[in-house]
């Protein structure tokens, strides 16, 4: 088996945003050749399942422009520079479910994907929640439901739950339940 390294000639940014910055690397691939390599850089993020008492797990239902279409997610949002992990999904739960958990849990970190586009986020497991009087954000929430895992796989069928994150962060919260059995 061949040992793959490549290696960075240069590194340019091409663009930034307060969302991405993109860049263009000039590298020398395994397999001796220069090629330029772009991708960009994404805040991190963090994604998380509130587990209620019954096995249930709370979504929120967002459009997504980008698909002309409303999703149901978990909730999810990214990393300010200034918090930690846990912070931000304590944050992203108030703000997206209007939800307050008195148990954390990390159960992984995942990346978005693994090529131009290494985004990575942790994914926490909420529990003992207890609701906040408090409205989601109406220009990001449409609205908050509880789902049973029998209707989550349904939903995932039929494309109601869409996104590599949620399906990962699901199928992570799946594995660690099996693992605690």
């Amino acid at each position: 088996m061949r040992k793959s390294i490549w290696r960075k000639i240069s590194s340019h940014k091409i663009y930034s945003c307060k969302y991405l910055d993109l860049f263009k690397d000039k590298v020398i691939n395994q397999l001796g050749k220069k090629v330029n390599y772009y991708y960009n850089h994404k805040k991190p993020f963090v994604a998380i399942i509130p587990k209620d008492a019954k096995g249930n797990i709370y979504f929120v239902r967002q459009y997504r422009y980008t698909l002309r279409k409303y999703t149901w997610e978990i909730p999810m949002g990214c990393k300010e520079s200034n918090e930690s992990y846990l912070g931000a999904a304590k944050r992203e739960l108030l703000e997206e479910a209007s939800l307050k958990a008195r148990k954390w849990t990390k159960i992984g970190t995942e990346f978005v994907t693994t090529t131009a586009y290494p985004q990575h986020y942790r994914i926490y497991l909420a529990e003992n929640l207890r609701p906040i009087n408090k409205e989601p954000d109406p220009a990001e929430i449409d609205r908050v439901r509880k789902l049973t895992p029998k209707e989550i796989e349904k939903m995932i069928l039929e494309n109601q739950i869409l996104g590599a994150p949620i399906l990962a962060s699901l199928y992570k919260y799946d594995l660690y339940q099996k693992l605690l059995k």
